[in-house]
């Protein structure tokens, strides 16, 4: 028995080395993860390992999201241009299975997905990619086009809008269709997570704590932070990277996801 005590405690012992290291801020006092090359590798090798996202972000499984983009760049390869009855078929797919995956709950209002599919719809294939590749000569129009607010007429449901679906719905095709490119980057996911604690690290590197309900302010503000802290990660790594770190956090405390200082 005592050999198998030791035995646990060289596991723990040596899992510390695996953990996300982290600092206290002295500016505000609040345990922020270092913004590594390094601690974006661990996230994300935690994330691969977590079998929901692995599924989600596998173009391989036929039942993810990742597949249907796949076949959207596929479609769109072989178009032309133009598009029909199956391309409607394809985004509609797309719209539900990152709603089911993220848990955006766009369609809480009763028409949520079917008016968000028949907005991209409309948008002409040459002009959609290039408002996917090009989102600030776009001025981020596809994003505003489908977080606009929805329009159920039924009188039971409210409309409403929709930031965080369409930050992810940008995201997941610029990150599935452009892989490999410079436009794969383009869109940070807009998250609860993310946007709760992105002030910590703006404060922390004595940046300005505006708006970040704003989602072009909210691409910047982090754009910002990764300046300052020196380091050479993507807007991808530092949304898995935080959004790992506080969510994980939250659920165990701290001190089991990180190394303490």
């Amino acid at each position: 028995m005592k050999k198998t005590n030791n035995l646990i405690q060289m596991e723990l012992e040596a899992s510390k080395d695996y953990m996300l290291d982290s600092f206290v801020s002295e500016v505000t006092g609040d345990r922020l993860v270092r913004l590594t090359p390094d601690n974006v590798a661990r996230a994300e090798a935690m994330f691969h390992t977590d079998s929901a996202y692995s599924a989600a972000s596998n173009p391989q499984n036929e039942q993810s999201s990742a597949y249907m983009i796949t076949k959207m760049k596929e479609y769109i390869d072989n178009s032309g241009g133009s598009y029909d009855a199956r391309y409607n078929g394809i985004i509609s797919e797309i719209v539900k299975r990152l709603d089911v995956e993220n848990s955006t709950h766009i369609n809480s209002d009763g028409v949520g997905r079917e008016e968000i599919t028949k907005r991209i719809v409309e948008i002409e294939i040459p002009t959609l990619l290039e408002y996917l590749k090009y989102p600030e000569d776009t001025n981020f129009e596809l994003f505003d086009r489908i977080s606009e607010k929805t329009n159920p007429k039924d009188g039971k449901h409210h409309g409403r809008v929709n930031p965080s679906f369409a930050s992810k719905f940008c995201h997941y095709l610029c990150f599935f269709m452009f892989d490999g490119d410079e436009y794969q980057d383009n869109y940070p996911i807009y998250d609860s997570v993310i946007r709760d604690n992105l002030p910590k690290y703006l404060k922390h590197y004595g940046l300005n704590n505006t708006d970040i309900t704003d989602y072009v302010v909210y691409r910047q503000a982090i754009d910002d932070v990764i300046e300052q802290s020196k380091e050479k990660i993507s807007r991808n790594g530092f949304d898995h990277l935080v959004w790992y770190f506080f969510k994980g956090a939250k659920k165990l405390g701290r001190g089991r996801w990180s190394k303490i200082e």
